[in-house]
């Protein structure tokens, strides 16, 4: 059994190598590659992923020619993976390497997809206050039981993971598609950490289009309470719709400047 970890990588220079560090000890013992893809990174974290994976057979890096967004980065991971149980976890070590055992045995255990619920969040209260509004949102939207927190930190099987990369769409949320392609679903509760350095990435922003990405994804369903939400947002947006779908046309989910592996 070989267990693959991706991980985007957005201006973590001097994280990187105390996260490897940590995922080696967590994998000790284990078959693993780990896939580090840097999304247009403003700082040297693509000189320091070349240098890592200079040193260790197991870890391979992309770098990406423009910054195309956490989700997408991902996706360009998991098309150049060939484990058999998949991670993906957050380049700034708020995500507890030693937790990913346990997300392994769950699917071992039968489950297609495992998600982790944070205990004791070390995010500010802002963020905490946007990411349980994103959750109200996605749960509404792709019909999701609130309680199942769709944290970056998941773990899902190779099958579940061969479907999720049919999907070519540039403007991706990758929970939604996660949800409609698993049938087993779970998740396992973590200690939060502090970042271990730097400031966060996440912004009003960024979670703004990912709501866009959202909407854009659900689909109306006769009768239900969710479908009316959806229309009456599909009706506001509209016009921002319209302008991504006009913008994306014809763009790539995304394209790789230069790997350190055929």
């Amino acid at each position: 059994m070989k267990i693959s970890v991706v991980i985007p990588v957005y201006n973590s220079e001097k994280i990187i190598n105390k996260l490897i560090e940590e995922l080696e000890v967590s994998l000790k013992n284990k078959k693993f590659e780990i896939i580090l893809v840097n999304d247009f990174s403003e700082d040297n974290s693509w000189q320091v992923i070349k240098n890592i994976c200079n040193l260790n057979k197991n870890i391979k890096g992309i770098n990406l020619k423009k910054n195309f967004g956490q989700h997408n980065a991902i996706m360009a991971g998991l098309h150049h993976i060939s484990g058999d149980i998949i991670i993906t976890i957050d380049d700034d070590l708020q995500h507890p390497p030693n937790s990913i055992l346990d997300l392994i045995d769950k699917i071992i255990n039968g489950y297609d997809l495992c998600y982790t619920k944070y205990l004791n969040r070390k995010h500010s209260l802002y963020k905490i206050i946007l990411s349980n509004l994103s959750n109200l949102i996605s749960s509404l939207l792709i019909n999701k039981d609130f309680s199942l927190y769709l944290s970056s930190f998941r773990c899902m099987n190779s099958n579940t993971k061969d479907e999720l990369i049919k999907i070519q769409n540039p403007i991706l949320y990758i929970d939604s598609y996660l949800i409609k392609i698993s049938k087993k679903i779970t998740s396992i509760n973590i200690h939060h950490q502090e970042r271990y350095l730097g400031k966060s990435n996440y912004s009003m922003i960024k979670l703004f289009f990912l709501w866009l990405h959202l909407v854009n994804q659900s689909n109306l369903k006769p009768l239900s309470f969710s479908s009316i939400i959806l229309l009456f947002l599909k009706i506001i947006m509209f016009p921002i719709l319209i302008y991504i779908k006009f913008k994306s046309f014809g763009s790539k989910q995304f394209e790789i400047e230069e790997k350190t592996f055929n």
